[in-house]
């Protein structure tokens, strides 16, 4: 991730001062800085820590370079977040909080979702607390990077036609015009880790009743045939999978549907009232 590579380099540059591509990394996110800019300003800070007997990022952080007026701010904040950083006492997370700034100034022209990588360097500065020094913290992010960043969560995205995935339990209070309950195979429903007792079995036959009235037009109830031993190769070793036991096999037999409504021509079915009243009784005396 860029954003990390950008904080990665700020703090190899204290680590290291003469980390040159950490330098140059760092001096072109200012704006109006490009390679040769940056390289001036990196040799012009050489140049003044030799003079003064300092590390270049020192000088750098305790001068005034010539740079143009829309640098200026963004250059005083990497020179304040450096000497912040720079106090021998400053924390690994103290040091990450320090470049925070400097990195709220100039993201937002780097990158277009500059939100969500200022929300990674927050984290980033959580994580640096762990660590028992910045040199192992370094390591750490060499040796386990983020690959990407993720944006800011929003509102979810619906289509016009969507699925709604949901657990029995969850589903509770709630209602769809169609429902399909999946895997209704005894050990699923009821499920095998219920059944040491008969309110365990209660539980799970109440629980079913909750799945089948959720559909207010159309329910569909299925379970898979076979079950196979293994989920992935070549072998083909199953086991068959017995219908649930609150199913009456009776209720299988029976079709709610006929023909398209006359002048209807357009396969479309319709309840059959006479059908749909047989199959609530059957259902309703499950549950006497």
């Amino acid at each position: 991730a860029a954003h990390v590579k950008d904080l990665v380099a700020m703090l190899r540059m204290l680590e290291n001062p003469d980390d040159t591509l950490a330098w140059r990394r760092v001096l072109q996110l200012l704006p109006g800085v490009g390679p040769a800019t940056a390289e001036r300003l990196h040799r012009n800070a050489v140049e003044a820590g030799a003079a003064t007997g300092v590390f270049p990022i020192r000088a750098f952080a305790t001068t005034t370079p010539m740079v143009s007026a829309p640098t200026r701010g963004p250059v005083g904040t990497l020179q304040r977040a450096m000497r912040t950083a720079l106090d021998a006492d400053a924390t690994p997370a103290e040091q990450v909080e320090a470049f925070l700034p400097f990195c709220e100034d100039v993201f937002p022209a780097t990158y277009d979702d500059a939100a969500a990588r200022l929300v990674d360097v927050q984290q980033l500065a959580v994580l640096a607390a762990g660590s028992p020094s910045r040199a192992s913290f370094l390591a750490d992010l060499a040796l386990d990077p983020p690959a990407s960043t993720s944006d800011l969560a929003g509102p979810p995205h619906l289509d016009d036609d969507y699925l709604i995935l949901s657990t029995i339990h969850s589903a509770k209070g709630g209602e769809w015009r169609a429902v399909y309950v999946i895997h209704a195979s005894d050990g699923n429903i009821p499920s095998d880790m219920s059944l040491s007792d008969e309110e365990g079995l209660e539980e799970e036959r109440r629980l079913f009743y909750v799945a089948l009235t959720r559909a207010k037009d159309h329910l569909m109830v299925s379970y898979p045939q076979r079950y196979y031993h293994q989920r992935f190769g070549f072998d083909a070793a199953h086991s068959y999978a017995p219908r649930s036991r609150f199913i009456d096999p009776a209720l299988t037999t029976l079709d709610v549907r006929t023909a398209s409504p006359p002048g209807h021509d357009d396969g479309a079915v319709a309840a059959a009232p006479v059908a749909a009243d047989v199959v609530e009784t059957r259902l309703e005396a499950l549950w006497r």
